[in-house]
């Protein structure tokens, strides 16, 4: 009889039933990365936007494609560790596990701009590369269940209580990484967001529910307001649900409301307006043979042993997956009218969803992930194409979709793993035929992630009367396993992008760069 695979918990809940001998711990989850390359060998600093000096040894946005790491917040080129001193305690009461952890985050890159920073402005003194990244205090209550003795991964049902004193990020709605929403952006202008989440997780069941605050500055549009100026406290609450109705198919979904703050000055009337998003996520998964996994980067970390294992270089037994998750939020911001804010409020919805599908058999493994993402939901955390503001009525807006497809062959005899990726995307833009407004132009939006974990939306404008392209990368990679977990990597990247414009600085009109981009890196990379 098939055993059942382990619940698939959204967001850190999935982690919620690990548990490990008492130890202290150190670094883990740590990654080293030497990058040798040139993002745009075709051009030089200044000849594009953004601008692509020459080969150097540091890592670039520009070596990132937009299909790829859509399941973690990483880029793959990071330096960084996190420092995890953990402990699971001997509880005084039958079946009671206390824990905790310390997470610090140390990040090479994150260092570096926190001294340039400091050294171009003078305002801001470094923070040496460290932050939380997801400390807790943890109180488990296990069942009386016996687990099955057939299946060695099963555990007894746990009700856990999980305590976030500075950072709780990794609590999140949403199922795919790039899909999920509710974390730090959704606080604006806090620094902390400490939290707090209960669950519950049995063998084909789990549910959580959790609580957030931050404190931002209130605004108001009165100066004798004793509120205003002040740091005041905003909420979040979320939660959610999954099942396995069937051993192959698991049904999750989970919502959330959040105070985002209150609209900042220059506003008028509504300047002080609360900022209020609602929304909710939903997947279905249907599996055989590959078990569902959460984003590493929503787990909780313990320094156990086993939390990274080394690449198993057996024949893979025949699995599928395929999973769709849909997600809609909703927010209040200043409404648009004709192309400025007129001094009112309304909602307004972002939508999202994707397909993920992936198999394996022997030394093959695919991928294909199908997405889309409105335009209102890609700037929810800005939030809004002009900050705190809707999209105008008067514009025409269209989606981000993008597909993209990978496959990899693995040579055990020489540790060897070549693989290939393609996709083709269409980005989110908006458009009027009334050229008194956004001078009638087509401006197109895309969404990216930078070596720190940070996303970034960045707009571009196209000349009047020039229509959104589609965009088409690949990339080519071979991979040599030096030992288990220390890896060199050759990259090829190649991109068509028929967006690009520039201003001529001869005429100062604009003009449309060359649409090839060439990328070559290599790089020599350490897991432990």
């Amino acid at each position: 009889m098939r055993s059942r695979p382990p619940l698939r918990l959204a967001a850190c809940a999935a982690a919620l039933a690990l548990a490990g001998p008492a130890q202290a711990g150190d670094f883990m989850d740590t990654t080293v990365t030497f990058v040798a390359g040139d993002d745009n060998v075709l051009a030089g600093a200044g000849e594009t936007t953004p601008s692509s000096p020459r080969m150097d040894f540091r890592p670039r946005t520009g070596n990132s494609l937009f299909f790829e790491n859509y399941n973690t917040r990483n880029t793959g080129e990071e330096t960084r560790g996190s420092l995890v001193l953990y402990k699971e305690f001997s509880g005084f009461f039958p079946r009671v596990v206390p824990e905790a952890a310390m997470v610090l985050q140390w990040d090479a890159n994150r260092n570096a701009r926190d001294i340039e920073q400091y050294q171009a402005t003078g305002n801001r003194k470094p923070y040496g590369g460290l932050r939380d990244d997801g400390s807790y205090l943890a109180l488990h209550f296990d069942g009386a269940d016996v687990p099955d003795p057939a299946d060695p991964k099963s555990k007894p049902s746990r009700l856990s209580v999980v305590l976030f004193p500075a950072d709780s990020d990794r609590l999140r709605l949403g199922y795919s990484w790039e899909l999920t929403w509710g974390g730090r952006g959704s606080f604006l202008l806090a620094n902390y967001v400490p939290g707090l989440m209960v669950g519950y997780k049995s063998k084909d069941f789990y549910a959580f529910g959790g609580a957030k605050t931050a404190r931002t500055q209130r605004f108001t549009d009165s100066d004798t307001d004793p509120h205003k100026d002040e740091s005041e406290t905003i909420y979040g609450v979320l939660g959610g649900a999954g099942v396995h109705v069937l051993p192959q198919l698991l049904l999750e979904a989970g919502g959330g409301y959040f105070d985002k703050g209150t609209i900042p000055t220059e506003r008028g009337s509504i300047e002080g307006t609360w900022l209020r998003q609602f929304g909710g996520s939903a997947q279905v998964t249907w599996h055989d043979g590959m078990e569902p996994k959460v984003p590493v980067d929503t787990k909780l970390l313990r320094n156990v042993g086993g939390e990274l294992r080394a690449r198993d270089w057996r024949p893979k037994t025949f699995g599928w997956l395929v999973s769709a998750e849909g997600t809609v939020t909703s927010q209040v911001l200043e409404a648009t009218e004709g192309d400025k804010p007129n001094g009112n409020t309304r909602r307004e919805q972002g939508v999202a969803g994707d397909i993920n599908a992936a198999l394996q058999s022997g030394r093959w493994t695919f991928s294909l992930d199908v997405v889309m993402r409105n335009l209102a939901f890609l700037v929810q955390d800005t939030p809004g194409v002009y900050p705190y503001a809707t999209i105008s009525d008067a514009v025409e807006t269209t989606p981000e979709l993008f597909a993209a497809v990978g496959v990899d062959y693995t040579f055990p005899e020489i540790r060897f793993v070549p693989g290939l990726s393609v996709g083709i995307q269409q980005p989110a833009s908006y458009r009027t035929d009334d050229r008194s407004l956004y001078q009638g132009a087509v401006t197109y939006f895309r969404k990216s992630k930078n070596v720190l974990g940070e996303t970034q939306i960045f707009p571009g404008t196209l000349p009047y009367g020039e229509e959104v392209a589609p965009l088409f990368a690949g990339k080519l990679y071979l991979r040599e396993y030096l030992s288990d977990l220390m890896s060199v990597v050759l990259q090829g990247q190649l991109t068509y992008d028929n967006n690009q414009v520039v201003n001529d600085p001869n005429s100062g009109a604009r003009k449309f760069e060359s649409p090839l981009i060439l990328g070559l890196n290599v790089l020599a990379q350490a897991r432990f």
